[in-house]
């Protein structure tokens, strides 16, 4: 327990993405020499992560990791291999067939046969060991290096004995273990195939990956992910199903608002201010407007201090569909809900006057929606000079 409290300790100092300017993430990453192979890959991926750390944070890592790394090989070394329980088709990183997260998989890859595995379980076989040698070979000091692939290796070895898929699909591409699981794939005949589930900007922390597919919502994140290294021939675009919207589909004139704000957590004080702005577009082109709260991050009893209940849409009754399809334009700072607006076809506004630094942030750091067509500044719809809903 000490350790733990140790470590938590050191995280405080630990630098996330938006601490640190691109141009210092960019300077990083060009001092580190283009990998050659993919156990390459995932130690310049971990190089990456490592970036974000504090220097004794990474040490602590690594001495917990010189202890447990020989019991943990020993113990996956004397595990049973499982018993097959079905053959072909795919696993899939998903607990259950219900899992939200399948909303997210794209339809090409509904198609096969799923097994749904939470990686629970780990064993090594002999084969495995010859793999796990040329990582410490190659890195013999970077011990949670090791430590976390051998233990990422032991789970695909005992999800590909029950199973026997033809391929592994995963959502899993800010892991530095990416690469090596997707040697290790070739190496047992399997695909290794990683598909996107959330929204991304530019980070270190998904530099490098490299996997047989990579299933990406828009040529942009393509590049975005290129920009930071990751192989460029894995790439498919494809959009899934909870992203696109068909608006028809949903129209419900109940629902409807002029303009729909999309919270998540917030301050009283910038609670205010998001109020104020909307009560001024209101006022400024005579249309309604409804408030989405996120139904765990957004405070409602604060909501209805300031906002009347008819202005308050229910996400448990609405479902994000219908609250999509019914608006001429979406208003937020950060959510997949904005992409999903704007992959639907809806106009999407960015909510620069109360996150105006966030703004400004997303927009250095790659953020999609903040280089997109059909894209507007909420501070270009108040601009009392023009009629900005003229063109939406």
């Amino acid at each position: 327990m000490k350790y733990i409290k140790i470590l938590n300790a050191i995280a405080r100092h630990n630098k996330m993405p938006f601490d640190v300017s691109v141009e210092e993430q960019r300077r990083f990453w060009e001092h580190i020499v283009m990998p050659k192979d993919l156990i390459a890959r995932s130690y310049a991926q971990y190089r990456c992560h490592n970036f974000y750390l504090h220097l004794l944070y990474q040490l602590a890592f690594n001495v917990g990791a010189v202890g447990v790394c020989p019991i943990l090989m020993c113990w996956f070394l004397m595990r049973p291999i499982p018993q097959c329980v079905a053959e072909g088709g795919g696993i899939i990183d998903v607990a259950t067939p219900d899992d939200p997260m399948m909303g997210m998989v794209p339809a090409s890859l509904k198609t096969m046969h799923m097994g749904y595995v939470s990686w629970r379980h780990g064993v090594l076989c002999r084969a495995d060991l010859s793999l796990v040698w040329k990582i410490w070979k190659r890195y013999p000091f970077a011990f949670y290096f090791l430590f976390k692939n051998m233990v990422k290796i032991a789970m695909y070895r005992y999800e590909t004995e029950r199973y026997k898929p033809e391929a592994i699909i995963v959502h899993n591409e800010y892991s530095f273990t990416s690469s090596v699981l997707t040697e290790w794939c070739r190496q047992n005949g399997i695909r290794h195939i990683n598909f996107m589930h959330g929204e991304r900007i530019y980070s270190l922390r998904c530099a490098f990956f490299e996997y047989d597919r990579c299933y990406v919502w828009h040529e942009y994140y393509k590049q975005l992910y290129c920009s930071v290294g990751a192989s460029p021939e894995q790439f498919i675009v494809e959009v899934p199903d909870a992203l696109q919207i068909t608006l028809s589909k949903w129209v419900d004139k109940v629902a409807y608002a002029d303009f729909k704000y999309i919270l998540a957590g917030y301050s009283e004080k910038e609670l205010q201010q998001i109020v104020s702005v909307m009560d001024a577009l209101k006022e400024r082109y005579d249309r309604t407007v409804k408030y989405r709260p996120h139904p765990r991050y957004s405070d409602v009893n604060l909501l209805r201090k300031y906002v009347k209940d008819d202005e308050i849409e229910d996400p448990k009754c609405i479902p994000i569909e219908k609250s999509i399809a019914n608006t001429r334009c979406v208003v937020g700072s950060y959510s997949t809900v904005l992409l999903q607006a704007y992959l639907s076809g809806v106009h999407v506004a960015m909510d620069d006057v109360t996150y105006n630094d966030r703004c400004r942030q997303l927009k250095e750091r790659g953020y999609m929606l903040m280089q997109g067509k059909n894209v507007w500044l909420l501070s270009d719809l108040l601009d009392l000079q023009q009629n900005w809903l003229q063109s939406i």
